[in-house]
């Protein structure tokens, strides 16, 4: 093995002890004191010392790694909250004419506007994204845990202090001897233990959380497939019937006697005035597929005239449609 090999081995071994010593608590190297009746006080402050390095180095560790969890927390919710907002919001942009253009058709408005709302179906999706990534990866719940356990250990570790104290009071500065010796012994037990049982729990409840997360995160996945694909029948559906509204149709009209009316004629359309026409001739496009009401109305000779009839209009077709202006009878008396 080449220097170079052996050199790229030692900084990947260097890089993976970094991140494990970012990833995990790491407890100091145990050292058991010896034992010696001139060296009882020592060994204690050794024992002491150890248990107290433990509970620092827990507390370090949940401390530097709340910060990450805390800023992954704050990004996420404001996300969310972003993106919630823009959900709500969009919709009432579309329908308040704000991204509608001026010269649009209705159809074109129509297909316009279902286009835009479907960012705020997006916008929707992406902030339940955002709630589904901070539940997987524990960012805000973790965040709280790591505060809480900090906490904890901080309290542990002052309650301990102020024992020890409460313990070396009657000794006079001597070395404790006997059921004292115990008692000092049995309360860094307990210490050390407590730190334990304070991590340990915190562990747990990370294991319970994720286990919890993983079949929430199953459920939800099922459940938004099923959303997401009754959404797409419906908006094939509603694509559909907007291409098909979109295909329109138009009637050539003839008035056999249409030049013989005084000012031209007008053409109404299921009640609506479509268009106005002069001669014999006249075209009127842009109509939806169905049967409508045609009536075309006029003066002749200073007299109203008129001619109704119902006209079958085809998508994308040319319905043709020959009349003759009648004069109305007016009764004698």
């Amino acid at each position: 093995m080449t220097k170079i090999e052996e050199s790229k081995l030692s900084e990947t071994g260097r890089t993976k002890s970094r991140i494990e010593r970012r990833s995990n608590i790491r407890l100091p190297e145990w050292s058991p004191p010896v034992w010696r009746p001139d060296h009882v006080q020592h060994s204690l402050d050794d024992l002491r010392s150890y248990a107290e390095r433990h509970a620092r180095a827990a507390i370090d560790w949940y401390y530097k790694n709340k910060t990450w969890k805390a800023r992954g927390s704050r990004f996420l919710r404001a996300f969310t909250i972003l993106a919630t907002a823009a959900g709500g919001l969009i919709p009432i942009l579309v329908a308040a004419g704000v991204f509608t253009r001026t010269g649009m058709s209705p159809i074109d408005v129509q297909l316009h506007n279902a286009q835009i709302n479907q960012y705020g179906y997006l916008s929707i999706g992406l902030a339940a994204l955002a709630i589904g990534l901070d539940r997987f990866f524990g960012a805000s719940s973790g965040w709280m845990r790591y505060i809480t356990a900090a906490m904890s250990l901080e309290t542990t570790v002052e309650q301990f202090r102020f024992d020890w104290a409460t313990l070396m009071v009657p000794l006079a500065g001597e070395p404790p001897q006997g059921p004292a010796l115990e008692a000092i012994v049995q309360r860094i037990t307990d210490f050390s233990l407590a730190v334990r049982a304070i991590v340990e729990d915190e562990t747990r409840q990370w294991v319970s959380e994720f286990q919890t997360n993983m079949a929430d995160l199953e459920k939800e996945t099922k459940a938004a497939l099923e959303t997401a694909r009754a959404q797409s029948e419906n908006m094939q559906k509603e694509a559909a019937s907007l291409r098909e509204n979109s295909r329109v149709g138009a009637i050539d009209l003839t008035i056999e006697n249409g030049d013989q009316a005084d000012a031209g004629f007008d053409v109404f359309v299921d009640g609506t005035l479509a268009k106005h026409g002069v001669g014999r001739t006249c075209a009127v496009p842009g109509l939806s597929p169905s049967l409508h009401t045609l009536l075309v109305t006029g003066a002749m000779g200073g007299d109203h005239a008129q001619a109704e009839q119902a006209v079958a209009v085809q998508a994308n077709a040319i319905a043709k449609v020959s009349l003759t202006l009648l004069k109305a009878k007016v009764a004698r008396p």
